[in-house]
C-alpha cells in the first residue's frame, strides 16, 4: 500500500458559497451561503446553508447546537465549525442532531477507517490532521481547549459496521470528559458511570459483540506516539507497536488502537497494528473480511455540546428564572410582613408587660402597705392587750393585796378588839368577883378562926 500525502491542517478557512437569485428576498435582505428568505419572520432560513447560521446565514456555526437553533433537520451534517467562535480554528467535522437520542446534539472529534498508513508524529496528534472526509482528528490542543470550558461534555466511542454481513454499531460513553494541558501529557478524566449502546447484527452469527470500557480504563494516562513514548510500560513502546498514537497505558492485556489499520486495508499478522478495541475480536472472519468491511469501519468519539434541546432548555431556564424571581419577591414580601407583624406583636407585648409590671408593682406596694398596716395593727392590738392584761393583773394584785391587808388589819383590829373586850370582860368579871370575895371574907373570918381554933385544939 503506497504512502499517502501529509495530513491537511485543521485551521482551514470556512468555504464560501456563491449567492444565488433564490437567496435574495423581495425586501432586499440578502441571505448568504444558500439561505432562503422567510417572509413570515423577515429572516433567513439557514437549514440549507451548509453549516452557516445567523440572521443572514453569514457566519460558520460555533457548535452543533447552533444548527439546532437555526432549524437544521435531525440527522448528520458535514460542516466547518468555528471551534472557539473567534475565527482562529475552523474544524471540518460532522454534527449529529438527535441521531442516537432524541435530545442529543454532538459532533465528531475523530474518525478513522483504518485505511491511511502515513506515519504521524506527536506534533501531528497535537495540532490535528485530516486524510479526506473519513479520516481525521481534532488535535489534542484543540480538544484540551474545547473541554476545559467548564461545560459537561459527553465522550462516546462508536464502532460502525456497514456491510452485507455486519450492520449496526457498538458504543460506550461517559460524562464530564476533560482533556488536560500539554504539561500533563494531554491525559483525560471523566465520570465513572458507563453508558453502553449495541445495535450490531452479524449475519450467520449468534455470538454477541461488545466493547470493554476502554475509555474509563485509560483515564489519567499520557498520550503516546511512536516518537514520544509516554506510556506506562517499562519494556515496550505501545505506540510503536500500534504504529499510531493513543492513551495506551502498559499495552497489556489488550491494546486499544482506534487509529490502527483495518484488516481489509492491511491483512498483516501483527495484531497490535490493526484497529483494536478491547472486547471486540476484529480478527473474526465474520467481521474482518473485505465483503464485511467494504472500507466502512468508522470509530467516532463524540463530544456532546448539550444533553437537552436548546430551545427547551432556554424556555425552562427562563421559566425557572421567572419563578425564582417571583418566589424571591413573594418570600421578601412575606418576610417583610412577618417582620412587621412580629414587631407589632413585640411592641404590644412590651407595652402589656410594662403595664402589667406597673400594675404588679402597684399591687405589690399596696399589698406590702396593707401587710405592714395589718402587722402594725396586730402588734398594736397585741401590745394593747398585753398592757391591759398587765394593768388588770397589777390592779388585781393591788386590789388583792389591799383587800388582804385590809382583811388582815380588820382581823387584827377585830382580834385586838376581841382581846380588849375579853380583857375588859375579864377585868370586869374579876373586879366583880373580888368585891364579892371581900364581903364573904368578912363574914366568914370568925368561922374560919373558930375552925382554926378547933383544929388547933
Amino acid at each position: 500500500m503506497t504512502s499517502q500525502a501529509p495530513p491537511a491542517a485543521q485551521t482551514t478557512p470556512a468555504p464560501e458559497s456563491p449567492t444565488t437569485a433564490a437567496s435574495i428576498s423581495a425586501s432586499s435582505l440578502q441571505c448568504q451561503h444558500g439561505g432562503i428568505y422567510d417572509s413570515s419572520n423577515g429572516l433567513c432560513d439557514c437549514a440549507t446553508a451548509g453549516g452557516y447560521v445567523g440572521d443572514k446565514c453569514e457566519r460558520a456555526a460555533t457548535s452543533c447546537v447552533e444548527l439546532y437553533k437555526y432549524n437544521y433537520d435531525a440527522g448528520t451534517h458535514s460542516l466547518n465549525i468555528d471551534l472557539f467562535g473567534d475565527g482562529s480554528i475552523f474544524y471540518r467535522t460532522r454534527c449529529h442532531l438527535k441521531v442516537w437520542y432524541a435530545s442529543q446534539i454532538s459532533f465528531d472529534i475523530m474518525k478513522s477507517t483504518g485505511s491511511f498508513d502515513t506515519a504521524l508524529s506527536y506534533k501531528d496528534f497535537v495540532s490535528g490532521f485530516r486524510f479526506g472526509p473519513d479520516d481525521y482528528w481534532i488535535g489534542l490542543e484543540n480538544l484540551h481547549k474545547y473541554t476545559a470550558d467548564g461545560r459537561n461534555h459527553k465522550v462516546r466511542m462508536n464502532v460502525h459496521f456497514n456491510s452485507t454481513t455486519a450492520v449496526g454499531e457498538l458504543a460506550i460513553s461517559h460524562q464530564n470528559f476533560v482533556v488536560a494541558p500539554a504539561s500533563l501529557g494531554y491525559s483525560y478524566t471523566l465520570d465513572s458511570k458507563l453508558y453502553r449502546g449495541d445495535s450490531l447484527s452479524v449475519a450467520g452469527s449468534t455470538a454477541g459483540f461488545w466493547l470493554d470500557d476502554v475509555l474509563l480504563s485509560q483515564t489519567n494516562l499520557r498520550f503516546s506516539t511512536p516518537d514520544n513514548d509516554q506510556d506506562e510500560s517499562t519494556t515496550r513502546n505501545c505506540a510503536q507497536l500500534a504504529q499510531a498514537g493513543w492513551w495506551f497505558g502498559d499495552c497489556l492485556p489488550f491494546m486499544t488502537n482506534p487509529f490502527g489499520w483495518s484488516y481489509w486495508s492491511r491483512s498483516g499478522s501483527t495484531t497490535d497494528q490493526h484497529f483494536h478495541v478491547s472486547g471486540l475480536d476484529m480478527s473474526r472472519s465474520s467481521v474482518k473480511s473485505s465483503e464485511s468491511w467494504c472500507g466502512c469501519l468508522a470509530v467516532v468519539v463524540v463530544v456532546a455540546a448539550t444533553i437537552a434541546a436548546v430551545g427547551v432548555v432556554v424556555v425552562v431556564v427562563v421559566v425557572v428564572v421567572v419563578v425564582v424571581v417571583v418566589v424571591v419577591v413573594v418570600v421578601e414580601v412575606v418576610v417583610v410582613v412577618i417582620i412587621v407583624v412580629v414587631a407589632a406583636v413585640i411592641a404590644v407585648v412590651v407595652v402589656v408587660v410594662v403595664l402589667a409590671a406597673a400594675v404588679v408593682v402597684v399591687v405589690v406596694v399596696v399589698v406590702v402597705v396593707v401587710i405592714i398596716v395589718v402587722v402594725v395593727a396586730v402588734i398594736a392590738v397585741v401590745v394593747v392587750h398585753v398592757v391591759v392584761i398587765v394593768v388588770v393583773v397589777v390592779v388585781v394584785v393591788v386590789v388583792v393585796v389591799v383587800v388582804a391587808a385590809a382583811v388582815v388589819v380588820v382581823v387584827v383590829v377585830v382580834e385586838i378588839v376581841v382581846v380588849v373586850v375579853v380583857v375588859v370582860v375579864v377585868v370586869v368579871v374579876v373586879g366583880s368577883s373580888s368585891s364579892s370575895s371581900s364581903s364573904n371574907s368578912s363574914s366568914s373570918s370568925g368561922i374560919s378562926r373558930s375552925s382554926s381554933s378547933k383544929i388547933s385544939s
